[in-house]
């Protein structure tokens, strides 16, 4: 089935893009949000949606869609139709609903049916480790909470340290839920990057890495708050004095080669933020960086971000809950298939749904 055909089997109006129209259609993908569209429709696909501003076409070329269809009536911006025209995205308008729409058979008469979601994950959090969380974030609470939110794989990731590591994966045994160990570096140039294990030894043996490119300094408790070891119950071990919340000596090419070294996975974090993301800190995301994938602020516009730094479409883009509070917490990346290790995540994250 082309592109003409769905044209014409549902009445649409050929609104731009009719270059495109001779386009096979292999499947379809309704959503609104334009995080959803990037991680969820395949190319070939046909995008249903309310949407018909700029970004919209620009999500479908970078995602290699056949066509877009605009529900509803609403509205396609003229920027968004000049730019259909001239990438031969079809931007396809009807004035009946998204549910209409969807509804009829394409092709053989079978919908393609996207891959059940089966697990919630959260790959950045921080313990009472991290000298910014609260106190409450403890190993019991932390997996009580995670199970509360339908988290089934979270990350620990305490600033330049593993330490809380252990107990968390060990308050999380025979619970149903998955504790990666990692922990969050700044690099030389204050770039935050999670780095993820698989192993416990894994996570140590970076950790001694980290410790040794950490400045011999102490942790100044009364400014940036105090940095505790528990064990599996929340209980207290000790205090971590030295400094954790800084720049190790740690370039970002070191740190990702490092990990990748160690068979674990970095994801540069919340790169678009002002303050230690990798944009703001070098201006733009170094070609061939060989990282597992580059997460963005939750609220950001994945495809508005990818406009203005289009090297960012080399890499999948997910998102975090960065939580320090136990209310902050909650699913950010669903998986359509059960994540255990590095090696699973990698290939699960390019198909990665972003949770709003």
């Amino acid at each position: 089935m082309r592109v003409a055909d769905v044209v014409e089997a549902l009445s649409l109006t050929v609104s731009a893009g009719q270059t495109g129209l001779a386009r096979e259609v292999t499947g379809g993908y309704a959503a609104d949000m334009l995080s959803c569209a990037m991680a969820g429709a395949s190319a070939g696909d046909v995008w249903v949606t309310l949407q018909g501003h700029l970004n919209v076409v620009a999500v479908a070329d970078l995602n290699d869609l056949a066509a877009v269809i605009v529900t509803e009536g609403k509205p396609v911006a003229s920027d968004a139709l000049a730019k259909a025209d001239a990438t031969g995205v079809p931007i396809l308008t009807t004035d009946m609903p998204t549910f209409e729409i969807v509804g009829p058979p394409v092709g053989d008469g079978r919908r393609r049916v996207k891959p059940e979601v089966s697990m919630a994950a959260d790959l950045h959090m921080h313990t009472v480790l991290s000298p910014c969380a609260e106190v409450e974030m403890i190993p019991p609470l932390i997996v009580r909470r995670a199970l509360e939110c339908g988290l089934r794989l979270i990350a620990v990731t305490d600033h330049n340290t593993a330490g809380n590591c252990a107990a968390m994966m060990q308050a999380a045994r025979g619970a149903g839920l998955t504790v990666l160990p990692g922990m969050e570096v700044q690099t030389r140039e204050e770039v935050h990057v999670l780095c993820l294990f698989d192993t416990l030894a894994q996570a140590l043996a970076w950790e001694v890495v980290v410790y040794a490119a950490l400045p011999d300094a102490l942790n100044p408790e009364d400014a940036f708050g105090a940095q505790y070891v528990v064990d599996a119950e929340g209980e207290y071990v000790r205090t971590e004095t030295r400094l954790l919340l800084t720049s190790t000596d740690l370039s970002l090419d070191d740190v990702v080669a490092q990990v990748n070294a160690l068979g674990g996975a970095a994801i540069p974090a919340h790169v678009d933020r002002p303050m230690f993301g990798l944009l703001a800190q070098l201006g733009f995301a170094p070609p061939g960086l060989d990282v597992a994938a580059m997460e963005i602020s939750r609220h950001t516009d994945a495809a508005m971000l990818v406009g203005e730094h289009p090297e960012l479409a080399a890499w999948p883009l997910i998102t975090g809950s960065d939580a320090h509070r136990l209310d902050e917490m909650g699913p950010t990346l669903s998986f359509h298939a059960p994540v255990s290790d590095i090696a699973t995540l990698r290939a699960a994250l390019a198909q990665a749904i972003q949770c709003a």
